[in-house]
């Protein structure tokens, strides 16, 4: 694991990365089979992306952070929050749902 990064405990005693700035895949190597990685899709690329990025996305989190079968939860880093656009997401969400059940 990187020097620059602590882990502590939270309240609710759930393991807390100090730094973000880490990507999935050295989180997953450090920390293998004692935390489960949530997350990883940019809220952005739900708005923003096409279906299809969003497919190899999801394939690449699965081939680089799930090897091992355990500890990954795919979804974006954040619910939709413009009001009014979440019906443009759902291709997106979609192609992310597929693409976990397919792999």
């Amino acid at each position: 694991m990187e020097a620059n990064t602590d882990l502590t405990y939270d309240a609710l005693k759930r393991l807390v990365l100090e730094k973000t700035d880490l990507k999935a895949q050295s989180n997953a190597t450090a920390l293998r089979s004692r935390i489960t990685l949530e997350g990883s899709l940019q809220i952005a690329d739900i708005y923003h992306a096409t279906p299809d990025a969003v497919r190899a996305q999801v394939r690449a989190l699965i081939r680089d952070d799930f090897d091992d079968g355990r500890g990954l939860i795919i979804c974006p880093t954040a619910s939709p929050y413009m009001a009014g656009e979440g019906g443009r997401c759902l291709a997106r969400y979609q192609a992310m749902a597929e693409e976990v059940i397919r792999n």
